[in-house]
């Protein structure tokens, strides 16, 4: 399988947490209000669920916390201190190249409460499930194989920074998957972009 380094996703995010930059002052959601939201975020780390091996020597591994995931939501503002937030994401990690390609997908689900530092600025606690967890490859990986790892419950802390409807997060996720006996740590962080309507 031939490698094929793809920076674009990464210069992509730079890009756009740089426009959040200048988007200007929060507009803060009042109590007893309820936004919509939709958001990317980017993560690393965890066990490695696939090692892959290039045409040229090289090797990549495929961990369990890797990826991009698109997410889509609901923010209830319950009081001046406090917010409920809900979200439906597609989680995806996939090799760059030609001939070949494995993929990782599930579909987490999040629920959290954040706390309202001040109007700009919240951090969150919650807890995350990931749905339908999936490992297929095709082409030159095929020998990576199919299976699908079983998603657990796991836990969420969030630091977000608003500026105006765009808001900046960091984040650590503590989750796990089983696969047969085996326990696979998911655990990873993640920088993130939410935009708020």
């Amino acid at each position: 399988m031939s490698h094929k380094k793809d920076h674009n996703m990464f210069k992509t995010t730079l890009a756009a947490v740089a426009l959040a930059a200048l988007s200007g002052a929060a507009l803060a959601a009042e109590p007893g209000q309820v936004r919509g939201f939709v958001g990317l975020d980017l993560g690393s780390g965890g066990d490695t669920l696939a090692n892959i091996r290039y045409t040229d020597g090289s090797t990549q591994d495929m961990k369990a916390g890797d990826g991009v995931q698109f997410k889509g939501g609901l923010d209830y503002r319950v009081d001046e201190d406090w917010s409920v937030v809900g979200s439906l994401g597609y989680h995806l990690y996939t090799t760059n190249a030609k001939n070949g390609r494995v993929t990782f997908q599930r579909f987490p689900v999040e629920l959290m409460a954040k706390y309202n530092l001040n109007p700009k600025a919240r951090i969150g606690f919650g807890v995350r499930v990931p749905f339908a967890a999936n490992v297929s490859s095709s082409g030159a990986a095929s020998q990576v194989g199919e299976f699908s790892p079983k998603g657990k419950k796991g836990l969420i802390v969030d630091g977000e920074y608003l500026f105006g409807k765009v808001g900046v997060s960091l984040r650590w996720t503590n989750e796990s998957y089983t696969l047969g006996s085996q326990s696979i740590d998911g655990t990873h962080f993640s920088v993130g972009l939410n935009y708020y309507f």
